[in-house]
């Protein structure tokens, strides 16, 4: 399957290589996709379409809000079998917890 090399940010339609920058995250904002380093910037697809293009073994949906890459994990907590709790790079202001119901895969992905 081939997935994503590159996504394009607007509205200067400027294009970023996914692999440039590793510490990147997907936040729903006001309905907006965006991509997170130090700033945000809107891109043009929803979480569920970037879920389906991008490579799963570098991101997961770890909820309804992020989809994040492999290397915006800063820690991680395992505060029981169900409820996980993460760090990411870029730091963010709430606290972001894997969904119960994807705590299971998102273990399996990061053994992967």
């Amino acid at each position: 399957m081939h997935h994503l090399q590159s996504l394009i940010h607007h509205p200067n339609s400027i294009i970023i290589p996914l692999n440039s920058n590793p510490h990147f995250l997907f936040n729903t904002l006001n309905s907006l996709s965006g991509l997170l380093d130090d700033n945000l910037k809107a891109v043009e697809y929803s979480l569920e379409i970037l879920e389906s293009v991008l490579d799963p073994e570098k991101f997961f949906r770890i909820n309804r809000r992020f989809l994040i890459s492999l290397d915006a994990l800063d820690k991680i907590y395992i505060l029981s079998k169900s409820r996980i709790k993460v760090e990411l790079l870029p730091p963010v202001n709430d606290s972001v917890y894997v969904s119960a119901s994807r705590a299971h895969d998102f273990r399996k992905w990061l053994d992967e």
